[in-house]
């Protein structure tokens, strides 16, 4: 046996890496997805309030800003002969979906919304061809809205939410202003720290033998 206290590596960002294994956690829930597959299940649902008027167009730039901030958000899953596979693949831009209640009685509104934003986190995510997130815009009134955000539970977890909202809210301020996204640019992902998870495995695994 080999004993000793080896330094863990350290996460490391590999310029231009586009395929990454799965972390323990993600693995869970892409197995489970495959367990139910057609369903709505393991569906991270972000509903926000926003009041003030909203501008849908930078709102949609602002969401596919953020989504290129996060490489997690661009990938999808493949099965391959060692195992599922996260590609980054940010394909399509993403489309906010608008739904106009406005024209709407005020009696029968919130039940409409209500109904629209289970649709939008309900629906199932084909995580083969992406994307794992899709939003929705639902316009209550002038200066009311909501915005629906589904995004799968394997890219996704209850601790985001509020970055989510703190991002989202920098990047739309800075382009309704005519300004790039103030945001500095990541130097790590949670793609590299699945990669580092793995090979922390690895060499655990080896120190054993």
């Amino acid at each position: 046996l080999r004993g000793g206290n080896a330094a863990a590596p350290l996460i490391t960002r590999v310029p231009g890496r586009r395929e990454f294994p799965l972390s323990h956690s993600q693995q869970v829930f892409w197995l489970l997805a495959q367990q139910n597959r057609g369903t709505g299940l393991y569906i991270t649902a972000r509903i926000f309030r926003a009041q003030g008027k909203l501008d849908s167009e930078i709102l949609e730039r602002s969401l596919n800003e953020l989504r290129r901030r996060h490489e997690i958000l661009q990938v999808r899953f493949v099965l391959g002969e060692d195992g599922p596979r996260q590609i980054v693949d940010a394909g399509a831009a993403l489309h906010l979906e608008v739904s106009d209640l406005r024209g709407v009685d005020a009696a029968s509104r919130d039940g409409a919304a209500d109904e629209l934003a289970l649709a939008t986190v309900r629906e199932p995510f084909n995580l083969e061809a992406g994307p794992v997130l899709r939003a929705r815009l639902v316009r209550l009134t002038d200066e009311d809205s909501l915005l629906c955000v589904a995004i799968h539970h394997v890219v996704s977890d209850g601790f985001t939410g509020s970055i989510f909202l703190d991002e989202l809210s920098a990047i739309y301020d800075a382009f309704a202003d005519g300004q790039p996204d103030p945001l500095p640019e990541l130097e790590l992902h949670f793609t590299d720290y699945a990669a580092w998870e793995r090979e922390i495995g690895r060499a655990s695994c080896r120190e054993r033998v």
